[in-house]
C-alpha cells in the first residue's frame, strides 16, 4: 500500500521487476509448462518428420504440424497461440520449407544447405570455436586499443606526423624509422612510448591475427571430414535437432519473453504515471498554465 488511500507503491526498484518475477513461483510453473508443450508437440510430429523422403507432400506435413501448434497452445494464459504459430510459419517460410523439399527429392544428405558447417561445428567442435571466439574477442579489443592510441594523440604535436607514409597512413616502416631517429632524443621521450606502444599492440594483433586465419583453416578441414563421415541418423539428427528443434525452441521463447518485457514495460510506465505527488503534479500544471497566459497576453488576447 502507499501513504494515499486506495493506491498502490512498488515494493521493489523497476530494474528489479523483471528478476523478481522471473523467481516468482508462478511464473517459474508457467515457464515449465510452455517448456512441456513445446516439448510435447515437436515429439509428436517426430513420426511425422521420419518418413519426410517417402514421398510426403510438403504443404500437408506443416499444415499437420502446425495446426497441432495450435491445438498445443489452448488454453494458456498470457500467450496468444498465433504469436506462436507465427513463429513456426516465419521459420518454414525462411529455411525449413527449402529444407523439406530437399529432403522429399533427395533424401537426408548432408550438403551444406541441409545441414551448414555451422550446425557441425557447433555440435562437434565446440572447444575449437571458442578458442576462435576468444582470438576474435582479442583481436578486436586490441585493434579498439589501437584506434584510441591514435586518437588520443591527434592533433598539432601529434607522434604520428612522423610515422606515416606519403599517402599519410601509419606504416610498419616508416613505424620503425621514426622510433630509430628519437630512441636516444630526451625531447621526444613521450613520442618514443606512446610510439613503441602502438608499435607492440600492433605486432600483437599480427600475431593474434595470424593465429585466427591458422586455427579458422584448421576448423575448416575438421568440418570437412566430419561431413563426409556423417552417418544417415547423424545427418538426420543434426537436422532436425540442432537445426530445426533448436530454432523452432528460440523462436518460441522469444515470444514468452516479448510478453515478459510488456509486463515489465506496462508496470515500470504506472510507476511513472504516479509516482509525482500529486500537489507536485499540480504545480507543474500551474506553471504551464502561467507560461500560456503570459504567451496570450503578450498577443493581445485572454485565456478566459
Amino acid at each position: 500500500p502507499a501513504d494515499r488511500y486506495g493506491y498502490s507503491q512498488l515494493k521493489v526498484a523497476p530494474l528489479d521487476i523483471r528478476e523478481v518475477i522471473e523467481k516468482n513461483w508462478e511464473y517459474q510453473v508457467f515457464f515449465k509448462e510452455v517448456d512441456r508443450r513445446i516439448t510435447q508437440w515437436w515429439a509428436d510430429a517426430q513420426p511425422l518428420i521420419e518418413t519426410l523422403e517417402d514421398d510426403n507432400i510438403p504443404k500437408v506435413f506443416i499444415d499437420t504440424i502446425s495446426e497441432r501448434l495450435l491445438q498445443s497452445f489452448e488454453n494458456l494464459p498470457l500467450i496468444d497461440k498465433y504469436d506462436v504459430y507465427q513463429q513456426l510459419m516465419d521459420y518454414w517460410t525462411e529455411t525449413m520449407q527449402d529444407d523439406v523439399y530437399m529432403i522429399v527429392q533427395e533424401g537426408w544428405v548432408s550438403n551444406s544447405e541441409l545441414v551448414p558447417d555451422q550446425i557441425i561445428t557447433e555440435f562437434y567442435f565446440p572447444k575449437e570455436l571458442s578458442e576462435i571466439d576468444e582470438l576474435r574477442q582479442e583481436f578486436d579489443e586490441l585493434t579498439t586499443q589501437l584506434e584510441e592510441i591514435v586518437t588520443e594523440c591527434a592533433g598539432e604535436d601529434d607522434p604520428f606526423d612522423e610515422a606515416k607514409s606519403d599517402a599519410g597512413n601509419i606504416t610498419k616502416t616508416a613505424l620503425r624509422k621514426r622510433l630509430v631517429e628519437i630512441k636516444n632524443d630526451p625531447e621526444y621521450k613521450e613520442d618514443f612510448i606512446v610510439l613503441s606502444t602502438y608499435q607492440d599492440v600492433d605486432l600483437n594483433i599480427a600475431k593474434i591475427n595470424k593465429s585466427l586465419r591458422a586455427k579458422q583453416e584448421d576448423l575448416k578441414f575438421l568440418v570437412i571430414d566430419k561431413r563426409s563421415s556423417l552417418s544417415g541418423n547423424q545427418i538426420k539428427s543434426l537436422i532436425v535437432i540442432q537445426k530445426w528443434s533448436n530454432r523452432i525452441h528460440e523462436n518460441i521463447y522469444r515470444v514468452v519473453d516479448e510478453k515478459m518485457n510488456n509486463h515489465v514495460t506496462y508496470i515500470n510506465q504506472l510507476s511513472d504515471r504516479y509516482n509525482l505527488p500529486i500537489l507536485e503534479l499540480k504545480k507543474n500544471l500551474d506553471d504551464l498554465q502561467s507560461k500560456v497566459n503570459i504567451g496570450l497576453a503578450r498577443m493581445g488576447l485572454s485565456d478566459h
